[in-house]
């Protein structure tokens, strides 16, 4: 173990971080030096100010003993500051890649896996598995100088978001914005324009941006993915989405900065 690196260590999708006096940091291999035996899974996934940041996986069962605190996926990456954020969201999606691809889906066989350009080749017929990557939409509906916000049934108390989605096969992003919007609250949207994109750990997302005019219809909400949804103006916002650090937040922040 490198002593001076910096480590992103997982247990039961929760994050290994060390509290100080106002913040939170990832661990040093010196920190997790007694912890040895129980790490594994350890894969470089880039530098921190300059010093090599590794991921790594910790026994389940393990119980910590020191300062570190093991901090829910969605807190950690709100907590820590933004250089790290994306260190937490490539190890996360790293080592699930790991866990989902010990065995080759072809012939069953295991795999070796190579770390410095993450790839999985089969022992045995020599299939090689990459990381996947699942292309998400994620879209702000402007109406005059209101936005849509809605709820999904697994929203916490007081969050609300965005119109959101998986890419179906065979569809374009502008395609998935405009079935996602129709099958979830039934309206039609116009003018879809790229805002921007952002991996989203959970587990291997890459989030794709848009905004959006409305165009025609009433809402209707599914009842599925979404149990409620309304316009809402900048100054009557009904709650915002969980993370600080999120895509939908960046809309969200977009929108109440250039209302006009």
């Amino acid at each position: 173990m490198n002593k001076q690196a910096n480590y992103v260590v997982l247990q039961n999708n929760h994050v290994l971080l060390i509290k100080n006096a106002e913040s939170f940091t990832l661990p040093t291999g010196d920190e997790l030096s007694p912890l040895m035996e129980y790490i594994s899974c350890v894969h470089q996934v880039g530098f921190h100010q300059h010093i090599a940041c590794f991921c790594a996986e910790i026994s389940k069962d393990f119980q910590l003993s020191s300062a570190g605190l093991f901090v829910p996926i969605k807190q950690a990456i709100s907590v820590v500051d933004n250089a790290v954020f994306p260190l937490i969201v490539k190890s996360i999606h790293l080592l699930d890649w790991n866990n989902n691809n010990k065995y080759c889906g072809f012939c069953g066989n295991h795999t070796l896996k190579n770390s410095e350009i993450f790839e999985a080749q089969c022992t045995v017929c020599e299939k090689v598995f990459y990381p996947r990557i699942s292309p998400s939409i994620i879209v702000l509906i402007r109406k005059g100088k209101q936005i849509l916000m809605a709820r999904g049934p697994h929203f916490a108390e007081g969050v609300y978001g965005l119109i959101a989605g998986f890419v179906s096969p065979g569809e374009t992003l502008e395609e998935a914005v405009e079935r996602e919007v129709f099958e979830e609250v039934g309206i039609k949207i116009k003018n879809i324009r790229y805002f921007g994109s952002q991996p989203w750990p959970f587990p291997d997302s890459l989030m794709v941006a848009f905004l959006a005019d409305f165009d025609s219809g009433e809402i209707q909400i599914d009842n599925v993915e979404i149990i409620e949804a309304g316009w809402y103006s900048a100054d009557k916002l009904p709650g915002r989405p969980s993370s600080a650090k999120s895509i939908a937040t960046l809309l969200v922040n977009y929108y109440i900065n250039n209302v006009s």
